[in-house]
C-alpha cells in the first residue's frame, strides 16, 4: 500500500469544527446560563424572604418579651405598641404593621393577661406576607417579699 491509496477523499478530511457545530455549542451555552441566571435570582429572592421572616419572628419574639417582663398593671394596649414601634421593624420590613392586643383571661383562677402581637408586611409583589403571630399570658406577681 501507498501513501495514495491511504489517503481519504478531500471531501472528507477534518481540519476543526465547522460553523454549525460551533453555533450549536454557543447556543446551548447560552441557553445553560440564562437557566442559571433565572435560578439563582430566584434562589435569591427566597433567601430575602426567609431572612424577612426570621428577622420578624426574631424581633417579635424581643418585643414579647421585653412586654413580659413589664409590670402587670402597665401593660396596656398603648405600652404594647410603644414597645413595638420602638422595634425598627418598619426599617426593614416593607410595610410594616404590628397588631396588638391585650385582654384580661377571665378564666384563670390568678388574674392574668393575653397579649397577641401580629407582625405583617408586604412581599416585594406588593401582597402581604405570612403574618408572624405570637401570645402571651403575663400573671400578676406577689410583690416583692
Amino acid at each position: 500500500m501507498n501513501a495514495q491509496t491511504l489517503r481519504r477523499p478531500s471531501g472528507l478530511r477534518r481540519r476543526g469544527y465547522g460553523l454549525a457545530e460551533v453555533a450549536v455549542a454557543l447556543l446551548l451555552l447560552m441557553v445553560a446560563m440564562n437557566l442559571m441566571v433565572k435560578v439563582l435570582g430566584v434562589v435569591g429572592s427566597e433567601r430575602r424572604a426567609a431572612d424577612r421572616r426570621l428577622w420578624a419572628v426574631e424581633t417579635a419574639s424581643n418585643v414579647l418579651e421585653r412586654v413580659a417582663s413589664e409590670p402587670f398593671d402597665t401593660l396596656t394596649v398603648d405600652a404594647v405598641r410603644a414597645v413595638a414601634d420602638q422595634s425598627g421593624a418598619s426599617q426593614v420590613l416593607p410595610g410594616a404593621v404590628w397588631e396588638v392586643s391585650v385582654d384580661d383571661d377571665k378564666e384563670s383562677k390568678a388574674p392574668a393577661r393575653k397579649v397577641s402581637l401580629r407582625l405583617r408586611w408586604k412581599e416585594r409583589s406588593g401582597e402581604w406576607g405570612a403574618a408572624v403571630r405570637l401570645s402571651a399570658w403575663v400573671y400578676r406577681g406577689r410583690g416583692p417579699s
